[in-house]
C-alpha cells in the first residue's frame, strides 16, 4: 500500500469515527464531521479549535496542497474575516469561490496563502 493510499485511508477511517461519535453521543453533524463538502473538495480536513480552524490533514495534490497549506495550520481568516468556526469557513467556500485568501498561524507565525479552484 502506498503511503498516499494509507493516508487517504486513515482520513476516511478518523471521519467515520468521528461521525459514529456524534451520532452516539447526538451531536450534529456540522459539530462532528470535520470533512464537509467544500472543505473535501478543497482536499481539507479540518476540526473546530480554541485557536481557530485547525488543519487535521490535506489531500495530496488538492487546492490545499498547492496553496502551501500543511497539517497542523490553524486557519485564523479568510477574506479578511476572524473565522469562529468550520462551518463559517465552508460557508464562504461554497459560495463559489475562483480564490481565497486565508491568513494561517503556523508554528507561531502568521503567513498568508490564497487557496485556488482548479
Amino acid at each position: 500500500m502506498t503511503v498516499r493510499r494509507g493516508l487517504r485511508y486513515g482520513m476516511l477511517l478518523l471521519a467515520a469515527v468521528l461521525v459514529v461519535t456524534g451520532l452516539y453521543h447526538g451531536l450534529r453533524r456540522e459539530e462532528t464531521l470535520p470533512l464537509t463538502d467544500s472543505s473535501a473538495a478543497a482536499g481539507l480536513m479540518l476540526l473546530d479549535d480554541a485557536q481557530g480552524v485547525y488543519v487535521l490533514a490535506i489531500m495530496d495534490q488538492s487546492p490545499a496542497y498547492w496553496a502551501g497549506i500543511e497539517p497542523g495550520d490553524y486557519i485564523l481568516e479568510a477574506e479578511g474575516v476572524a473565522l469562529e468556526d468550520v462551518v463559517q469557513l465552508d460557508e464562504m467556500m461554497s459560495q463559489g469561490y475562483h480564490s481565497l485568501r486565508l491568513k494561517l498561524l503556523r508554528d507561531g507565525e502568521g503567513l498568508q496563502v490564497t487557496l485556488s479552484a482548479r
